[in-house]
């Protein structure tokens, strides 16, 4: 319902602020929620995406709304870095730990398939590592019988007065 409203010009009711609101933090990026701009004002004044505000007081008011929620939504990540520093991490957000840590995170749910998926991945892992331990054995023992070769021919070499 949401959707509809917000993108399409024909006649949908509009959803109430509560529902607005929601979509927005669950929608936007990270950056629209912490610098808001256009997008949360039309949320928050019931206007449409490509509609703008009008009106000096309601831009005035507008103004201070975002100031506002700036100043709410930093409060709420100082909040949630010291409840996840004093849990050493597990109260934070997905999304905060990987910006925290510069990447994906992944936790595992407890999920059947990754788990033998895993176990699999092990598994080969395993057997690669211990073919790779075989080819090195079988490649020592090559160049130590290739040494003793070697070791025979100088011997012959020697005998025969070719080398002083």
């Amino acid at each position: 319902a949401f959707f509809k409203w917000w993108y399409y010009s024909w006649g949908s009711p509009r959803p109430s602020l509560r529902m607005r609101l929601l979509y927005f933090y669950k929608y936007a990026s990270v950056k629209e929620i912490i610098l808001s701009g256009e997008v949360l004002i039309n949320i928050l004044f019931g206007l449409k995406y490509h509609e703008r505000l009008k009106g000096r007081i309601k831009i005035a008011c507008s103004l201070i709304i975002s100031y506002v929620h700036f100043v709410m939504i930093i409060a709420v990540i100082a909040v949630l870095l010291v409840l996840g520093l004093c849990s050493f991490g597990l109260l934070w957000p997905k999304e905060m730990k990987e910006n925290l840590f510069f990447g994906p995170i992944s936790t595992n749910n407890g999920s059947n398939e990754e788990d033998e998926e895993g176990k699999l991945a092990w598994r080969r892992l395993k057997t690669e590592v211990s073919d790779i331990k075989n080819q090195n054995a079988d490649l020592k023992n090559q160049i130590s019988e290739l040494m003793i070769q070697n070791m025979e021919v100088l011997k012959l070499i020697k005998s025969e007065g070719f080398w002083s």
